[in-house]
């Protein structure tokens, strides 16, 4: 059980969050462990400050392009909590040079994302 653990997944397609959301809650093997989703990169920013999670799943191309949105995040946040960016642009060496702990190819299963908390949180 990951009782206690905090987890963000920043997300802008509202058809993902919603999917997301109600298969993680439904997950047995997650239980207590609190997940919360930022739909842009404000609120990605805010929920980090506020809620400091321990892991993040972060799309890092949010509304834009990603050397101003969630490159941004991943380059400020690197070094203070383990961050998986999802892309669906096969870069991976270059995410890892970034500060990404790993990277997953978007678009990604939702059993994908129970087994990076899972093994990650």
């Amino acid at each position: 059980m990951l009782n206690g653990k905090k987890v963000l997944i920043v997300e802008d397609e509202a058809i993902v969050v919603e999917m997301l959301g109600r298969y993680l809650s439904a997950q047995e093997s997650i239980k207590g462990t609190q997940i919360f989703f930022a739909t842009n990169v404000e609120q990605c920013f805010e929920l980090l400050e506020d809620v400091k999670p321990t892991l993040m799943i972060l799309d890092l191309s949010l509304n834009g392009p990603p050397e101003h949105t969630g490159l941004k995040i991943l380059k400020a946040y690197r070094d203070k909590l383990k961050i998986v960016v999802m892309s669906a642009y096969n870069d991976v060496d270059q995410h890892l040079k970034d500060g990404a702990f790993m990277s997953l190819t978007k678009p990604a299963k939702r059993e994908k994302y129970l087994k990076v908390i899972l093994d990650h949180a």
